[in-house]
């Protein structure tokens, strides 16, 4: 999961780099960071909560996702507040695009989790 956001990001930055759009590296580095961070942090509570229920495993699954949230604000604000970045401009567009890739990854993840624990997903019922 870490890798595909990463691997985004790298990959936008080389299509600008190729269409000679000026991109600051910092930028994107920084919000592949942060993206990365918040959805480890995000998969914590999925994985440490070991219950078999399918509906302590959705609960821990949106504790995840607000996480990913809280967590994202948390280190996009300590970016602007080190001056680290600009909170104008390419920055917020990386972050959003980051954001949303990062979230859908988390997601996925969760769902094969949840997948992997219900006997009754698996049955396809």
């Amino acid at each position: 999961m870490l890798l595909s956001i990463a691997g985004f990001i790298t990959l936008m930055s080389a299509i600008l780099f190729v269409a000679h759009v000026r991109v600051n590296p910092v930028e994107p580095v920084s919000a592949a960071f942060i993206g990365m961070a918040s959805a480890a942090i995000a998969l914590i509570p999925i994985l440490r909560g070991q219950h078999r229920d399918m509906v302590a495993v959705l609960q821990f699954a949106m504790i995840g996702t607000v996480l990913h949230l809280v967590t994202q604000v948390a280190l996009a604000t300590g970016m602007f507040l080190t001056h680290a970045v600009t909170p104008r401009g390419p920055f917020l567009m990386w972050l959003l695009a980051e954001y949303w890739i990062s979230l859908i990854c988390l997601v996925w993840q969760l769902r094969r989790i949840l997948l992997s624990i219900t006997p009754v997903a698996k049955a396809g019922q």
